[in-house]
């Protein structure tokens, strides 16, 4: 069967080579999109999972104890006050932002066992090669603050989280943190930390929006916006940016089908000759079946090969291109559902050729 499958190479080794082209040009196309993608879908996903359509962040330049009475008057309370975070010295890029005990509490990352036994830590996908769960690490953060001993409580399943931004209310509040440690403190060692201007709360009426709207007429409050406010400006932004790549990858989808399916058919028909030699040597159309199919997965072996070569440079010569696991995968399941497609039209194609009719034609 190898010398079949070679053969079958060499006699359409410029369509392959065609297919092979398309196939790596969609599986670029489709990780670049699929890098935006997937974490759009992670973050509505958060967004419902978490329930933070009734969470606001404020900027306040009063005390948190007016900043309580304010918001308790609008029927909402305060979560948490939001820290500035830190960047750690042992590790380069390494961002640290503390939080009080209560985001994990709201967000039931750990189990309150664990939130009782010390600085527990969250850290995102991104470094759960270098953190585990339920291991203690020490950082040092700042000549400041020293160093701290932490224990990884829980590891995301992707590189999103909900912290408020430090500096600007108007932000998205779900966001992409790959190189930041979630640190969840005790009051003592919160107070090494510098406080923001910024609130995390919680609206227990129904109206949430009226409620930023009140809290945006006081003079103590800058800025105020509900998590769904910046859920759907984030949205409209990740979508109009993906409008291109959208584009792209589905015109990249159609003609690599076209390009896959019509190989595999012409192909099927210009071998019948060859098939029907087959045929009288023994063969069933499953093997010939088989000899078509490995010969097309061949094609999408080397695509994937060389596409991901393609990925890794250019991750590597810029820093605008990132080459993900998820994404790529994600690339790889649409060729793969091309390639079966186009495997199984042609099957349908081997089989219902008559062997008698073939042996015919070649007399």
């Amino acid at each position: 069967m190898k010398k079949l499958i070679v053969a079958h190479w060499r006699r359409r080794i410029v369509n392959y080579s065609a297919v092979c082209v398309e196939l790596i040009i969609l599986l670029i196309v489709g990780n670049i999109l699929m890098s935006q993608l997937l974490p759009f879908l992670q973050s509505v996903q958060m967004y419902n999972q978490y329930g933070l359509e009734n969470i606001l962040c404020c900027t306040a330049t009063t005390s948190r104890e007016n900043v309580e009475q304010i918001v308790e008057e609008q029927d909402a309370k305060i979560l948490w006050s939001n820290y500035r975070a830190e960047y750690a010295i042992s590790e380069e890029r390494l961002c640290i932002q503390p939080v009080e005990k209560e985001y994990l509490r709201r967000f039931n990352l750990i189990s309150e066992e664990d939130i009782q036994k010390g600085t527990i830590a969250v850290v995102p996908e991104s470094l759960s090669s270098q953190y585990s769960v339920g291991k203690t690490y020490t950082i040092t953060v700042s000549e400041t603050i020293g160093k701290i001993t932490f224990l990884v409580g829980a590891v995301m399943n992707n590189d999103l989280m909900f912290i408020p931004p430090s500096g600007d209310a108007t932000r998205s509040i779900i966001g992409s943190y790959s190189n930041t440690i979630l640190l969840a403190l005790d009051e003592d060692d919160l107070s090494k930390f510098n406080l923001s201007d910024i609130y995390t709360l919680e609206a227990d009426a129904y109206d949430v929006e009226q409620i930023v709207e009140n809290l945006s007429w006081n003079e103590n409050i800058i800025t105020v916006m509900s998590c769904e406010q910046a859920q759907e400006y984030s949205n409209s932004l990740e979508l109009s940016q993906m409008g291109m790549p959208i584009i792209i990858s589905i015109t990249a989808i159609i003609l690599c089908l076209a390009g896959m399916l019509s190989n595999t058919l012409l192909t099927i028909i210009a071998n019948e000759r060859n098939n029907g030699i087959y045929y009288i040597c023994g063969y069933t159309w499953k093997k010939i079946a088989l000899v078509q199919i490995i010969s097309d997965l061949f094609a999408v072996g080397i695509s994937i090969i060389i596409a991901l070569g393609i990925m890794f440079y250019l991750a590597v010569r810029s820093e605008y291109i990132i080459l993900q696991k998820m994404p790529f995968l994600a690339s790889v399941v649409i060729v793969a559902i091309i390639y079966v497609f186009a495997e199984i039209l042609g099957i349908f194609q081997i089989k219902k050729n008559n062997v008698v009719e073939i042996v015919e034609r070649m007399k």
